[in-house]
């Protein structure tokens, strides 16, 4: 991502910085932002894991928003903090919907529709 917004900006060729600078430099931001976020995704799904004490799709909604609000804060506005973390929120359910990625074996899984809906099912 980093080096393709690098090859289309203009660079800063009157400040005395090389074409491989500027590259190296888009890269190693969007590189730290791509950190951040996954970083902080695991962090907000762990610490929701921890507080509640439960392995499910919550922990995904608090990871999501906590991504987001990593973007937000790289993006300067509220308004991206809040639409990306609603939107990796979503992305975390629908990953946990579908069984989650951290299984190898489709096989070994429980389905995860009935224990998403477990609570449907007592009624």
């Amino acid at each position: 991502m980093g080096a393709i917004s690098a090859a289309f900006k203009q660079g800063p060729v009157a400040a005395g910085l090389t074409a491989g600078g500027t590259v190296a430099g888009t890269i190693g931001v969007h590189s730290a932002l791509m950190a951040g976020v996954g970083g902080s995704f695991l962090l907000g799904e762990c610490m929701c894991e921890g507080v509640r004490g439960k392995r499910d799709w919550v922990n995904s909604i608090a990871g999501g928003f906590a991504a987001g609000q990593v973007l937000g804060i790289h993006a300067r506005s509220m308004h991206v903090a809040a639409g990306a973390g609603l939107g990796l929120a979503i992305v975390g359910v629908m990953v946990e919907a579908s069984g989650g990625a951290r299984d190898s074996n489709p096989s070994d899984r429980p389905d995860p529709m009935k224990k998403m809906f477990a609570h449907v099912e007592e009624q």
